[in-house]
């Protein structure tokens, strides 16, 4: 996955209908990176 993807897979589906779904599968994988990123710097 890159990082593109993951920012824009949330905006596009947020117009879309199945929006809680990936909100819900999207956020784990944000506040992981987020979280690898606070901890490797």
């Amino acid at each position: 996955m890159s990082l593109q993807n993951l920012t824009r897979f949330p905006r596009l589906e947020l117009i879309g209908a199945p929006t809680r779904w990936n909100i819900y599968r999207a956020c784990p994988i944000i506040w992981a990176a987020r979280f690898l990123l606070n901890v490797t710097t």
